[in-house]
């Protein structure tokens, strides 16, 4: 929001202050009404200033799953990754959206796989890839690139969590 109070026409910065906000909905909880009227607004200004802008679409869909809209989010993230192939963020969105939302693990790979390759240092990124892989029943491989990402990087406790889980849903 800073930035967009030196510059109200960057649509860059509001796209960017709206996926704050919901990424502080994802991790810290619910947003109090002023601060989703606030997101609201600058996914709706980012969309005005640059209609090409693909966070700003990812933004969107960010909007949409929370109202759990999942036509309209899907059709957000798909925009989002037309207009921004290499925004890793956006297509970890679409494959969270498609995993979780929409509940088919295998349309999410293709979504997890480009993001990985795009951001290949990013824990997360493979973390949400490596659910995907073991939903998909393809657990051998979900394994081997959670031993691959627990030895990049030890103190992801995520990884830890997901190898959890799958283990756990082995027996």
């Amino acid at each position: 929001e800073k930035a967009v109070a030196l510059d109200a026409g960057y649509a860059a910065a509001h796209a960017q202050a709206a996926i704050g906000f919901g990424l502080l909905a994802t991790y810290a909880g619910q947003l109090t009404p002023d601060e989703l009227a606030r997101q609201d607004a600058h996914v709706g200004a980012a969309l005005r200033l640059d209609p090409a802008l693909g966070e700003a679409h990812a933004a969107k869909g960010m909007l949409f799953d929370r109202v759990k809209d999942n036509m309209q989010a899907g059709e957000s993230y798909r925009r989002a990754v037309e207009l921004s192939p290499n925004y890793a963020s956006g297509l970890q969105w679409y494959g969270e959206h498609l995993m979780y939302s929409v509940g088919e693990p295998e349309a999410a790979l293709p979504m997890f796989a480009r993001a990985a390759a795009v951001d290949p240092l990013s824990p997360q990124v493979r973390s949400e890839y490596i659910f995907s892989l073991a939903a998909s029943g393809r657990e051998d491989e979900a394994l081997a690139m959670n031993a691959t990402l627990l030895s990049q990087h030890p103190d992801f406790a995520a990884g830890y969590g997901s190898r959890a889980t799958i283990l756990e849903s082995r027996g």
